[in-house]
């Protein structure tokens, strides 16, 4: 007699759970959900139904894969993030929970305008610009990345979710830029500019997780020797992009609040605040252009 669906899924979970997955039911439940094409509900009133053989054969590939290390969100192409599903390609990283906190401190400092405009710097998948625009009604956004790639992926992201069309009402705009170097400051100032850049020191990349190391863009994860380096690069030159009383918003890693603050400080920002993250560790600088 072949397995249950409910059956097949308890089995991955116990498999994740001896190779010591952190979330082995929630990965069991999503990768049975992705092999039968089933949605939360579909799995638990058809749980009792005998799996085809080639809906087992799917959820065995599957779970071989994530056993050998590979993250469910790469193996489904997708994650959500901020209540908003996301499509992703090996050219964007894997966006986090902790990267929610950034959204939800752009959308306050939204309130502060009637129509801002937004720059998400290194959009990858689009997923911090697209959740603030979905949120913010009234606001435009303007992605950028150095990756072509990475760019194709926040543009059908953003189609998703209806932000970006041929239509005049489009709102998420992405372009191919490292970093600052193709916005002209003499036209394009924005209300608010929220970057999540790579911040792990380049050495500590060895040591990461393999979830993390193999699967995450290396580009997206390599902040320099110290992990410090694009703060360096970017903050001194935001403030000609920002409008009058204009918002900037960084994640950062462990360790680096004090120094992300004392150089918002040498570049005249003011009102600066850093919040913390569900863990009670420093994960989101944000500050003023006086």
């Amino acid at each position: 007699m072949n397995l249950t669906i409910e059956a097949a899924q308890y089995r991955l979970a116990a498999d994740l759970r001896v190779a010591g997955c952190a979330t082995p039911a929630l990965d069991a439940r999503l990768l049975t959900g992705f092999a039968l094409g089933f949605d939360e509900t579909a799995l638990i009133t058809q749980a009792k139904q005998p799996m085809e053989a080639r809906q087992l054969k799917k959820l065995k590939s599957l779970a071989k894969k994530r056993l050998a290390g590979c993250p469910v969100s790469r193996l489904m192409g997708a994650r959500e993030f901020y209540g908003l599903p996301f499509q992703l390609n090996t050219a964007t990283f894997d966006p986090r929970p902790e990267s929610e906190h950034l959204v939800s401190a752009m959308i306050e400092k939204a309130a502060h305008f009637t129509a801002p405009r937004m720059l998400d710097l290194g959009t990858g998948s689009g997923c911090l610009l697209i959740a603030c625009l979905t949120h913010i009604k009234t606001a435009y956004g303007l992605g950028v990345d150095i990756s072509m790639r990475a760019l194709r992926q926040a543009r059908i992201n953003a189609a998703m979710h209806g932000l970006r069309g041929a239509d005049v009402g489009a709102r998420a705009f992405f372009r191919q830029s490292n970093w600052l170097r193709s916005i002209n400051m003499q036209q394009e100032q924005f209300a608010l500019i929220l970057c999540n850049p790579p911040y792990i020191p380049n050495a500590i990349i060895a040591q990461l997780a393999p979830e993390v190391r193999f699967y995450d863009p290396v580009r997206a994860l390599a902040g320099g020797a110290d992990g410090l380096g694009i703060y360096r690069l970017l903050v001194p030159q935001l403030a000609a992009y920002l409008v009058p009383q204009g918002w900037v918003g960084f994640e950062i890693g462990q360790g680096q609040a004090d120094y992300l603050v004392d150089l918002l400080k040498k570049y005249a920002f003011s009102d600066i605040e850093v919040k913390n993250d569900l863990a009670e560790q420093p994960r989101i600088v944000l500050a003023c252009k006086p």
